[in-house]
């Protein structure tokens, strides 16, 4: 525990550095260049551009037509909404800072930075551990309240009683993470400092492979959740399928942590931490922008469904409104004529 450790929380950080009288300017001598340096290549970093700009866009959409449905359509805002508020907002900076920190040379060896760039860069990671473990909390704590309002409508049942452990649990455990965190270090300008060689820090592989492994095995307990409330439910095969699939649309959260997690174990003991940065930071991204999918989808299934039925009340209005000159010119087509045969003298009448 007393080790000087740069890796906290689910992301890597920095190494303290072997000399701290290197020249600033001079290129880092914290890590020589291994014999089988990974070649840099742009894949990973164009993914990682790519993923944080779309999932922007498409968290903010969602939120949008979540937003328009619960609060004009349905006229009613709670502590749910509250959560889902805050939730895209925690997604939206964390993807934004995770476009910050590709910027500043996270996409790099770090044997091929400066000691100066090396410690702008390494405040980032810092950051997005903070970041992550914040706002998976409250996706979380969002989803599981969506699944109480729906699934549990007897309060303090069986049921009812597990989604409230569940919150409990998710609000202690990513609290003493994001403590942890923040106080990984002594001093705590150690998690990025290059000069600073007497610090003390947490063990980083425990940290990193136990917060993942809760994060993977939380997210799988959240998904069956709505599956065990479904089977009960009294209504055809079909309808429970499509309620299923409506409420486990965060189905690729679970497997981007997997990912996400299988990732952080191999790249724990990296000598390139920097480097091995982007490649987290596109699972992450998408693990925290699927599950806040998860917890819109249910309301934009409900948004197409009021569009569908509106569109099909239209065509019905239009149908009939179509059928009324019909029925007139057929009625006026079987009315009987009352025709003068030819030659036939009118009746005449006289009015005295």
């Amino acid at each position: 525990m007393d080790t000087p450790s740069p890796a906290i929380g689910d992301h890597l950080l920095v190494p303290s550095a072997t000399s701290p009288t290197t020249p600033s300017t001079s290129p880092s001598a914290l890590n020589a260049p291994p014999q089988d340096t990974e070649p840099r290549s742009t894949i990973w970093i164009d993914s990682s551009n790519i993923v944080t700009l779309a999932l922007i866009a498409l968290v903010t959409i969602f939120y949008v037509l979540r937003t328009y449905t619960r609060a004009y359509l349905k006229r009613v805002w709670i502590v749910e909404d509250v959560l889902v508020t805050m939730a895209w907002i925690g997604t939206v900076l964390y993807l934004v800072f995770i476009r910050v920190a590709m910027l500043m040379n996270d996409n790099r060896h770090i044997w091929d930075l400066t000691l100066d760039e090396t410690m702008k860069a390494a405040h980032w990671p810092y950051i997005l551990a903070i970041e992550y473990s914040v706002t998976i909390c409250v996706i979380k704590c969002a989803i599981l309240c969506l699944y109480r309002r729906i699934f549990s409508p007897f309060r303090w049942s069986k049921f009812d009683l597990a989604i409230v452990a569940l919150i409990v649990m998710m609000c202690l455990f990513y609290a003493a993470m994001t403590f942890l965190v923040i106080f990984a270090c002594y001093p705590r300008q150690e998690v990025w400092s290059i000069v600073i060689v007497q610090g003390k820090c947490l063990n980083a592989n425990k940290v990193v492979n136990f917060s993942g492994g809760f994060n993977a095995l939380t997210d799988f307990m959240v998904l069956l959740l709505p599956v065990r409330a479904v089977i009960n439910l009294q209504v055809d095969r079909k309808t429970k399928i499509r309620v299923v699939l409506a409420f486990t649309f965060g189905t690729c959260a679970p497997i981007f942590a997997m990912l996400g997690f299988f990732v952080r174990v191999v790249r724990t003991n990296t000598p390139d931490p920097l480097w091995a940065q982007y490649q987290i930071n596109v699972w992450a991204a998408s693990e925290v922008a699927s599950g806040f999918l998860c917890v819109c989808f249910p309301e934009i299934t409900f948004l197409i469904r009021h569009i569908k039925n509106k569109v099909a009340a239209s065509r019905r209005r239009t149908d009939s409104e179509r059928q009324i000159p019909l029925v007139s010119m057929e009625g006026s087509q079987s009315m009987p004529r009352h025709d003068t045969p030819t030659g036939a003298k009118t009746p005449s009448v006289t009015v005295t």
